[in-house]
């Protein structure tokens, strides 16, 4: 019976949609709006409990070959500030019962008092899913009593038609309903990565490239995943902030600190993992800011998990509020990722199962992550390389025009007499040093693009404005003068007696 109301609750608590109504329905006839949620209505359909459809408010599914009707009273949708969401339904025999899943820590603070040992088993469990890199998910149920519903959906719906503070009441209201939770399984879901990301990675931290992971997995997902993509090594040093109350958190910090100072002296790479809980202290006290940068800055990798939206934003802000120099680019591919990719310098969304809200908010779109690696060492080395000198051309050329007006006006009294004729002065800038400046900014390759991809090291002269600083500027501007000093004196001695000889 447990093991039917788990997968009865993974086939009716959910907002995906058949795009067929087939009795045969294959994988990638199930349409919505998260890839996780079709994989465990897929889930459940293998286990024998298969969705079938939702017409008018109602949840059509077949249970082992016998067809059931629920209907769908409510349904509470999931926010990455909640971390959950919710359905009400009614079952065939007029029951009324409340269907929920989300992350871990969202659920748990709301079960039963009797669920401490479920809970206990459970957080077991999800570990061991997490130390293997599968994304979590826990199920849970209760039954309603009809007057109390009666009177919640009253004010529920009265809330939902409210002119202000509509959001605050409804939210308000499905943590009211969301309590006395009985546990009754939990998911894991393998998130494959793509092909060639650690490889990217790899070329990346190579390029000097700082890294820094934002997820809403839980730490052992986000640590298995990094492992897999090669930010973390076994050899790296962990440190944990995880802590639920300031205090705690300031502790953790201070000790992380001393650490880091010890690995330091040593010259021993580290790797810090915060959590949701620990950002939202941290960014909520300006001190525990102080501490959290001071940690993270001579990190090799900072991995944040159980991260909302807003403190992925914050995340990124405070780099960029903290060192101003530095150049930050977010990557995304879900609609959770909108705030980070905004927030950052540069956005870069990946159009994938997630949607295309990251693509929509975003300054690049690219299909797949490895994709990154020739965007930011091909692409941006040599856009940086063509850029400058271009920038150097142009004034190397104009200034060049100058200085030889400046050169006629010491020979010509400073009479304002013009060195160039009008053709010419018109003929410099848009016929003979035009297409020079154009080929170079297109087509300039100071190493060959296999070279690029074989020395990812070769980025950080990008990092270090090699080829466009105040000492580049002044070489190009002396090389100006010298150039201009030859082209006008030269002549000017030579035909210092004139052009034609004596003897005609």
């Amino acid at each position: 019976q447990r093991l039917r109301d788990f997968f009865l609750a993974l086939a009716v608590c959910h907002t995906v949609l058949p795009s067929c109504r087939d009795d045969d329905l294959a994988g990638e006839d199930y349409e919505g709006s998260s890839p996780d949620e079709v994989a465990l209505v897929l889930a459940a359909k293998t286990a024998g409990v298969r969705f079938v459809d939702r017409p008018n408010h109602e949840i059509q599914v077949d249970v082992l070959g016998s067809p059931e009707t629920f209907e769908l009273l409510q349904t509470l949708a999931f926010s990455s500030d909640r971390k959950r969401m919710s359905v009400i339904c009614r079952t065939a025999t007029g029951e009324l019962r409340l269907l929920c899943k989300g992350a871990d820590s969202a659920l748990f603070t709301r079960l039963r008092a009797d669920q401490a040992t479920a809970r206990h088993e459970m957080s077991a469990h999800l570990k061991e899913f997490g130390d293997g890199g599968l994304r979590t998910l826990c199920v849970a149920e209760r039954t309603l009593e009809p007057t109390a519903y009666a009177a919640w959906s009253a004010r529920f719906e009265r809330a939902s038609v409210a002119l202000s503070r509509r959001e605050e009441q409804l939210a308000e209201l499905a943590e009211e309903i969301e309590t006395d939770l009985v546990l009754i399984g939990a998911t894991g879901i393998e998130d494959e990565l793509g092909a060639g990301v650690p490889e990217t990675m790899v070329d990346l931290l190579a390029a000097n490239i700082k890294i820094w992971v934002l997820t809403g997995d839980k730490s052992e997902t986000a640590v298995c995943v990094s492992r897999a993509c090669n930010l973390i090594h076994p050899s790296l040093d962990l440190l944990f902030v995880d802590g639920t109350a300031e205090s705690e958190c300031t502790r953790e910090l201070r000790a992380a600190l001393r650490q880091k100072d010890e690995f330091a002296h040593e010259r021993t790479p580290y790797a810090v993992i915060a959590s949701g809980h620990s950002l939202e202290l941290i960014f909520a006290d300006f001190d525990l800011r102080n501490l959290f940068w001071e940690v993270t800055r001579g990190a090799s990798t900072v991995v944040c998990c159980r991260a909302t939206p807003i403190q992925k934003a914050l995340v990124v802000g405070l780099v960029r509020e903290r060192c101003p120099s530095a150049v930050t680019l977010a990557v995304g591919d879900g609609g959770n990722d909108v705030s980070m990719i905004q927030r950052a310098h540069i956005g870069i969304g990946i159009r994938g199962k997630e949607g295309s809200q990251a693509v929509l908010a975003s300054d690049f779109a690219i299909s797949q992550f490895r994709f990154l690696r020739k965007l930011i060492l091909y692409h941006g080395r040599y856009n940086y390389f063509r850029i400058s000198l271009l920038i150097l051309m142009s004034f190397w050329k104009n200034m060049l025009s100058v200085l030889i007006q400046l050169w006629w006006s010491t020979q010509s009294g400073f009479s304002g007499q013009t060195f160039w004729d009008a053709i010419s002065g018109l003929g410099y800038n848009l016929l003979f040093t035009s297409l020079p400046i154009i080929v170079v900014s297109i087509q300039d390759r100071d190493v060959p693009e296999s070279a690029v991809y074989r020395y990812p090291q070769l980025y950080r002269s990008s990092q270090s404005g090699h080829h466009f600083n105040y000492l580049t500027s002044i070489r190009w501007l002396l090389d100006c003068v010298y150039c201009s000093a030859v082209i006008f004196f030269i002549p000017r001695f030579v035909f210092a007696a004139g052009a034609v000889h004596a003897n005609g």
